[in-house]
């Protein structure tokens, strides 16, 4: 499907963002190894944490194709920062289609104004991202689910405090048994770790969390 007239206008901007905002200050971020919050605070005034929110919930209801430019405009820029900016879409997006109405107007205002990241939580230090091997379990309790478990190389873990994440509710069942879980990240019991150091793009916030 061809791109709409403002969704080709979107992707403009978002080129003169990744040129006067991300690209000036991209080496900072590395050196200071950090998520550059002054770049996602000019994403979030031109749209970019709400790119698939639909309109009703307060988004441009873009399309794939649109964030796919848009992710390869500023992953030329700083690809750290990209993957930042587009996890937090990500979530803004499946919690706005999938979220029960009280759960996603609890945290859909914050994810697309950048005051929450958010981030998707698979991969394991012993599973990596076989979903069907990952260890991570939920067993149902009064109230709802008790999470137990660690994930690791996770995009935004650094930061993040939106997070869905899979674990497995059937011990035995493989795949079968792997559902999702939204978890607010500012709950007791929620343990971050530090931010993983690596060879570079540590504006990515990759790291891991233990519950």
């Amino acid at each position: 499907m061809p791109l709409t007239a403002d969704e080709l206008a979107l992707i403009e901007r978002t080129g003169a963002l990744a040129r006067e905002v991300v690209a000036p200050q991209a080496a900072r971020w590395e050196r200071e190894r950090r998520i550059g919050h002054e770049g996602i605070t000019a994403a979030v005034a031109l749209g970019l944490t709400r790119l698939q929110v639909p309109r009703e919930q307060g988004g441009l209801d873009h399309s794939f194709s649109c964030k796919a430019r848009i992710a390869e405009v500023l992953g030329g820029a700083d690809f750290g920062f990209t993957m930042s900016l587009i996890n937090t879409q990500n979530i803004a997006a499946k919690l706005a289609r999938d979220a029960r109405p009280e759960v996603a107007a609890r945290y859909l205002p914050d994810l697309i104004a950048g005051r929450r990241l958010g981030c998707t939580a698979l991969t394991e230090p012993g599973a990596g991202s076989d979903f069907a091997a990952i260890t991570t379990t939920a067993t149902r309790c009064p109230g709802g689910w008790r999470l137990n478990g660690a994930k690791a190389w996770i995009t935004n873990a650094a930061q993040a405090d939106v997070v869905v994440l899979y674990a497995q509710t059937e011990p035995g069942s493989k795949g079968r048994g792997i559902a999702g879980f939204l978890v607010d990240g500012r709950r007791e019991g929620f343990i971050r770790e530090p931010a993983f150091a690596l060879g570079g793009q540590h504006s990515i916030g990759t790291g891991g969390f233990r519950l």
